[in-house]
């Protein structure tokens, strides 16, 4: 201890400095690795399953796809009449109408054929027009679906013939007995695009195969020498598993209704390599940090052990306004004198640093207000269509379609230079109003808009149609799990121009119904903008009191909106009508 208080001050400055800096960054770094490490590890599993999942989520969408269309095919009212009196070899014309319902459902890009094998004996295929598998392999999938009771079944042949192969057999929906089989082939090319487009885990790989564990599809060089296949009754979705030698992560997948079943694998050695890069970054770091330190120490020495009175005249110049720091007076020795001093300099210039911040803060505040006002409507439209491009060239299309729906709506409601529009223009915002719902409820919405062509061209004021769809969306809609269904509609009564909005949503209750046309808009009705009673009154208002909204609607069956309006009135720019309302 004696030792060290003879010890030059600059020694011990530079000792302290050196075992703090080297015990601080030694010590952040250690901890950093050691959780950085697992989070990384954490972090990529998370993410490598996450990936899996989505890729399931979309195999399973695109199978549910070819469901659907299997399902209307086997509905379809022209097919149920064909085939329920089709006793032989169909003629020609019946052959193509079947024909031509398969090829208003078939996509050459996901779908390899579709073909029905008709109770009758008939075959028909599309898009070659004539039979493509042996009479054996025929009786095989007509065997199948029979044993499936009406309902759909998939079958694996992409080694055979590159598909999976959808089976159902079609019932009479009058007599319920068998009319025939509908098969159609889903390309294994088409589920291969949505793996290639996945960057998985950099050197990870994808397998896809069904039940029997035979391949559908896959990725990776070393991928067709692994054979995979999970026990029955695991309950976990990843786990480690050792192929070839090689330890990897496992991540597991599977739809319950194709039966088809994705691993994602990853090596292990892919996160070990990672989390050595991560220690020698941080080592780099750490010695960049002790170099500097050494360098900072070094600095401050030469400046503490100067010669007190060389440095008196600098500071006793700082008190005259050369400095903005108050410094702590520790001592009376001379380091003690020239922070005194300069401590009376900063006592000085207080009064002025607030007198001066307070005209840099109104300076400001009026550049602001400033630079707000010259922010307006057009400002919100170029982002938007800047986020449009961005989607675009990252091919990101339903982001694209969104925003471009969006800003349409926003154009047409900022816009109040204009009044009156043209149906087909409201009836292309009511479109964008139900795409824009179409991806957020996505199966849990369909949609139909059937207005006579030659209504396009009248005019009516704008945002008439929308509000009550938007209506029927959030009060109708909303609160359905599955099956929700919206049609609009819009045709000629006479002298009337006739316009519905149907849902089969929730309805509303006898009571409210009556007095709904009557009520003031109330905190719910509020939420879709305009409301019924304000669409109300405003064709009341344009057209008269003969005019306006009808309303039927009973609990649990849905409710339909009629808009009546006058066809003389909409053929011309109108003017409001005597004793409108507000």
């Amino acid at each position: 201890m004696k030792a060290y208080r003879n010890w030059r001050i600059g020694t011990k400055i530079f000792m302290h400095f050196f075992i703090i800096a080297l015990v601080s960054a030694g010590s952040i770094g250690w901890v950093s690795f050691q959780v950085s490490s697992v989070a990384m590890k954490r972090s990529t599993q998370k993410q490598a399953q996450e990936t899996v999942q989505q890729i399931a989520l979309n195999l399973d969408y695109q199978t549910k796809n070819v469901e659907n269309i299997a399902e209307t095919i086997s509905y379809n009212n022209e097919i149920q009449s064909v085939f329920r009196n089709d006793r032989g070899e169909m003629d020609l014309e019946t052959r193509q109408l079947v024909e031509n319902i398969l090829l208003i459902n078939y996509s050459p890009i996901s779908l390899k054929e579709m073909e029905i094998y008709v109770a009758g004996g008939s075959i028909i295929n599309v898009p070659l027009g004539k039979p493509v598998q042996e009479d054996k392999k025929v009786q095989q999938y007509i065997s199948h679906a029979a044993e499936m009771d009406g309902r759909i079944s998939w079958i694996n042949e992409v080694e055979e013939n590159g598909c999976m192969q959808l089976l159902k057999e079609i019932y009479d929906l009058k007599t319920m007995r068998p009319l025939g089989v509908i098969r159609i082939g889903l390309r294994a090319d088409y589920l291969m695009r949505f793996l290639e487009d996945v960057d998985f885990a950099a050197e990870g790989y994808l397998v896809v195969q069904d039940k029997y564990g035979h391949g559908v599809v896959r990725t990776g060089p070393q991928v067709q020498q692994i054979d995979l296949s999970c026990p029955v009754n695991r309950t976990d979705t990843i786990w480690e598993e050792e192929f070839d030698g090689e330890s990897c992560l496992v991540i597991y997948e599977r739809l319950q209704d194709t039966g088809l079943e994705i691993y994602g694998i990853v090596p292990l050695e892919r996160l070990y390599q990672d989390i050595i890069k991560l220690g020698n970054s941080i080592l780099t770091v750490f010695c960049l940090i002790m170099l500097l330190g050494l360098l900072l120490a070094g600095q401050m020495i030469h400046l503490i052990v100067r010669p007190i009175v060389d440095m008196m005249e600098p500071m006793k110049a700082a008190s005259k306004g050369d400095f903005s720091f108050t410094l702590s007076v520790n001592s009376q020795d001379e380091i003690g004198q020239l922070r005194s001093g300069y401590n009376a300099m900063t006592s000085r210039i207080k009064s002025l640093i607030v007198d001066v911040y307070q005209a840099q803060l109104l300076q400001k505040e009026s550049e602001f207000r400033a630079l707000q006002a010259q922010i307006n409507p057009h400002f919100l439209y170029n982002t938007l269509e800047t986020i449009n491009w961005m989607a675009k060239l990252n091919k990101m299309d339903d982001i694209s379609n969104m925003v471009v729906a969006i800003s349409n709506l926003m154009r047409i409601s900022i816009n109040n230079k204009r009044c009156i529009i043209t149906v087909g223009e409201e009836l292309h915002y009511v479109a964008d109003y139900l795409y824009i719902q179409h991806v957020r409820y996505k199966d849990r919405l369909k949609t139909l808009i059937d207005v006579d062509p030659s209504l396009y061209g009248l005019t009516i004021p704008k945002l008439l149609l929308q509000p009550l769809v938007e209506n029927a969306v959030i009060h109708g809609i909303e609160k359905k799990k599955s099956g929700g269904f919206i049609e609009v509609t819009g045709r000629r009564d006479a002298n009337l121009l006739i316009f519905s909005v149907k849902d089969n949503g929730a309805g509303i209750p006898e009571e409210k119904l009556a007095h709904i046309l009557e009520e003031k808009e109330n905190q719910d009705q509020g939420h879709t903008s305009l409301g019924l009673i304000t669409v109300h009154r405003r064709i009341q208002f344009l057209f008269g009191f003969e005019y306006g909204l009808q309303i039927d609607s009973k609990p649990g069956s849905g409710t339909t909106v009629w808009v009546r309006l006058p066809m003389e009135k909409c053929n011309s720019q109108f003017k409001p009508g005597k004793g409108g309302g507000t």
